[in-house]
């Protein structure tokens, strides 16, 4: 039950952020969609952790947003937590950041540049990144390993895995990375 709570509560996340970046139309939609996804329905009936991964990366994106649309310490700090949760949760949040820090870099093609912003934003990533030293040494410690299962990682599992995600289609991968990209041109 606690995996469907996290599903349900994925939604409102879903529907917050859209009302917050746009509208109550764009809230509604984001919900909806979100409600008839096969994978957030599959894994909001799971007894593992991918509903409220979900939850806490549409928390850190809706954060991300708030933070490049009212820089401040409270912004910062809210996405920072988000962010660190989630990465904690799962390591696949990792990718949800480091789609965040390219978006961000892709912000002075926006023409809404500004360092309050940057500053911000780095604050809150460097925040989720201070909590993730305590992992350095047992990442250390696997990293030396020459054996293990199931096999180690590429170094851009990440590209394999979204590419994977939309059903190994260039067009679509290049399309929702092209989108990921926009980003910061898609927010008032």
């Amino acid at each position: 039950a606690l995996s469907a709570v996290f599903g349900i509560l994925g939604v409102a996340a879903m529907f917050t952020a859209g009302r917050w970046c746009f509208d109550l139309r764009t809230g509604v939609i984001a919900a909806l969609l979100t409600t008839v996804n096969w994978f957030h329905i599959a894994y909001s009936q799971e007894a593992r952790a991918y509903s409220l991964v979900f939850l806490l990366a549409a928390l850190s994106n809706w954060a991300f947003i708030a933070v490049l649309g009212r820089p401040g310490w409270r912004t910062a700090a809210f996405y920072g937590l988000a962010t660190a949760v989630a990465i904690h949760v799962h390591y696949y949040a990792f990718v949800a950041l480091f789609g965040q820090l390219a978006a961000a870099l892709v912000m002075p093609l926006s023409g809404r540049w500004n360092w309050r912003r940057v500053w911000a934003l780095l604050a809150g990533a460097a925040g989720a990144a201070l909590t993730v030293l305590p992992w350095i040494g047992p990442l250390a410690r696997v990293a030396g390993l020459r054996e293990a299962w199931p096999a180690l990682p590429k170094p851009l599992f990440f590209l394999d895995y979204f590419h994977e995600y939309f059903g190994n289609m260039l067009a679509l991968s290049l399309v929702f990375g092209i989108l990921l990209m926009a980003l910061p041109f898609l927010v008032r």
